[in-house]
């Protein structure tokens, strides 16, 4: 998951608006029915969604 200023650099390097990058972070929390990104991480890992 990125981090406030990972996701504005995200959002700008890729011509997407800061709204739009934190709005897939937020699904994809939802998604994996976590409330912050550690959490999202180890559960990725965990699924295997994620390679260490």
């Amino acid at each position: 998951m990125l981090f406030p200023l990972e996701q504005h650099l995200a959002a700008r390097g890729r011509h997407f608006t800061l709204l739009t990058v934190t709005n897939h972070v937020q699904k994809i929390r939802r998604k994996l029915n976590v409330l912050n990104r550690t959490q999202a991480i180890g559960k990725a890992l965990a699924l295997r969604i994620l390679n260490p």
